[in-house]
Parts: C-alpha cells; structure tokens; sequence
C-alpha cells in the first residue's frame, strides 16, 4: 500500500496532489496522539478496504478519511499514551544508531585486521590455486534441474545471497531434480558461494551439508585445505574493501554488462596470514556479528512491542 502514511508538518505549509490535510483537532486529540492511531492496524486496514472498493486504482480520498472510525479517550489519557509510545519510538532510535555504529566499527576493524602489519608475512596465492571454482552449466540447469516450490533441498539463486549471509526467504526447491547428475553443484558445509552475473561480488558460506545445490550465476568456491585458508576467512578477504577494490572493481570498471568469469574468479589473488592469525581474525569479526545480531534482534522485538501496545489503543 502505497498510501496513508501520516506525517506531523514541524513547519507552515500547504499540502500538494496527493495529500489529505488534518488540522483543528487539538481540542479533543493531540497531533501526536492522532498521528499514532493512524498508524495502527484497524485504520490502515479500514483504508485499504475503503481504498480498494471503488475501482481498479487504490483511491484515498478525504471522504473515506472522514469517516474513519477513530477512538477519542480523555486528553490525559491521550497524553500517557503518547509517552508510552514516544518511549519506545526513542528506545528504537538508540538501537538502530547503536547497530549503525557497531556495523560501522566491525567495517573498520575488518579492513584493517586483512592488513598484514610491518614484519609480519602473509602469503598470496591465486584462489585457483587454494580452492576450487565452478558453476552448474547450462545444460545441467536445462536436463537436470526441476525447480519446485516446495521440498528439501534448495537450488541457491543470486537473490538468495546478500552481505555475506543466506538470504533464504525466496526460494526454488529442486527435490524431483536428477541428483545423480547435479554432483559438480552440489554444496558441502564451509563452501562459499560467489555471484559472477549482474550483482557481481556478493557471497555468502554454507554451514550444513545435504541442503543446497548451485542454481544458474552464482558459483562455488570450494577451499581445496583448511589447514592452508580457513573458508571462514576467505569470506571475511572477499567481502572487503580492500579486495573489491584491488581485485573485483578493475574487472568490472570497463563493462556495461556486469560479470566475470570461472577463469577469472580462479585468477583472483588472496591475501592471508598463518591459520592461527586467520583463526583470531575470525574470532574478532563473528564476535562483532554476533553483536550486531542480537542488538537487531532486540530492535525487531521493540517494534513487535510498540506495534502491539499502539494497536492496543483501539479497543477502548
């Protein structure tokens, strides 16, 4: 729904196509009392329906406006509503600058830990050398590969991979696939997937075997030695800045059409140090991970809290 979004105007003004102007109610509702039951659950749905009936094209107009059904307690109980609220809208605010800082800080420290300081010696090596690359092929995707939307096991799409995680809640299963010549694209715990097609560069790592294959443009890099680079790391060194401005941006610099590649994935150069400093590095950037998880968890609570107690107000 693209429409009834309220807004408190902070300055003079007049209104342009499009929008409905609210004023003169301060007698019997606070502007921001009114301005959160207009946010609630009962009267956006009651303008989509109302919006919806007229026609084809979604309409609000002033006079489903003026008919909607608003709850008016006393003042002072508008009042206390409102701080209740404002409460939780600040308590939002604090943690989605708290997560913006703490992303910001683990960008930092991830450059700079992929940064070999003076005396150490970090080794480089053409990732063709360290891991192996590959693709489901076209004629594999085409005889193979019978997209469902139900099942088990799922065929891994670029859209799926994003910031470095599985984004999984858009997906094709491919249960009633041939399997037994799907072997090549088959995705083992700790390989990394690789998007080489349109939005080049994004990737993402496999924690569990026996789930996921590879489906059309994105590729898998299997590290060939754990012992040599930790997949793990691998992931960090891809995402960085360090490496997408040294390796993937002079790849992709001169081309309207954006991708890359197996032969010039399998040329890129990765930087790494012994597997006891990949193993702190590790450490350090999950443990900024694992904090940015639970602050965003606690953010996506609040508003689960706050959505909640505002819809709330509608049952006087």
């Amino acid at each position: 729904m693209s429409f009834g979004r309220p807004f408190i105007l902070g300055i003079d003004g007049c209104i342009h196509d499009g929008w409905i102007a609210m004023s003169d109610f301060e007698k019997i509702a606070l502007p921001d009392y009114f301005y959160y039951i207009l946010l609630t659950e009962p009267v956006q749905n009651y303008w989509a329906m109302k919006a919806n009936s007229g026609g084809a094209v979604s309409n609000l107009n002033a006079d489903i406006v003026r008919s909607t059904p608003i709850p008016l307690p006393p003042l002072p109980i508008q009042t206390e509503i409102v701080r209740i609220l404002d409460k939780f809208v600040e308590q939002q605010e604090q943690l989605e600058r708290l997560i913006e800082l703490r992303k910001k800080q683990y960008e930092y420290y991830r450059e700079e830990l992929l940064k070999p300081k003076e005396g150490e010696k970090w080794e480089t090596k053409r990732l063709g050398e360290i891991a192996e690359v590959t693709k489901l092929a076209g004629f594999e995707f085409t005889e193979y590969v019978e997209y469902s939307d139900e099942g088990k096991i799922i065929a891994l799409r670029g859209l799926n991979v994003k910031d470095g995680k599985l984004v999984l809640d858009d997906v094709k299963y491919i249960d009633n696939s041939n399997f037994s010549k799907l072997n090549r694209s088959k995705l083992l715990k700790n390989d990394l997937l690789y998007t080489y097609v349109g939005t080049v560069g994004q990737s993402a790592i496999i924690e569990e075997d026996d789930k996921y294959y590879l489906a059309p443009n994105v590729a898998m890099i299997r590290v060939k030695s754990q012992d040599v680079l930790i997949s793990k790391y691998l992931l960090f060194y891809l995402l960085s800045s360090k490496f997408k401005n040294s390796e993937l941006e002079k790849l992709t610099a001169s081309s309207s059409m954006k991708n890359i590649t197996m032969e010039k994935i399998r040329k890129f150069n990765i930087v790494f140090p012994s597997v006891s400093k990949q193993k702190d590095i590790i450490n350090t950037l999950v443990n900024f991970e694992s904090s940015i998880a639970a602050l965003t968890s606690a953010l996506e609570a609040s508003k689960r809290r706050y959505e909640y107690y505002r819809d709330k107000m509608m049952r006087f």
